[in-house]
């Protein structure tokens, strides 16, 4: 964590993951040492026919 100065309860990542796999998505992150990590979100859509 680069910003100490804030404070949190350390649950939002996890209330995202589960929230995105409810709609039966998924949330993931891939990380190197020294070279930050990426948060990756993926949703499937279907359009309704009308």
């Amino acid at each position: 964590r680069l910003d100490t100065a804030g404070d949190g309860s350390g649950l939002g990542l996890a209330i995202a993951r589960r929230v995105v796999e409810l709609h039966g998505g998924r949330l993931w992150v891939e990380s190197a040492p020294g070279q930050g990590a990426h948060f990756h979100l993926a949703l499937s859509y279907q359009r309704e026919e009308a």
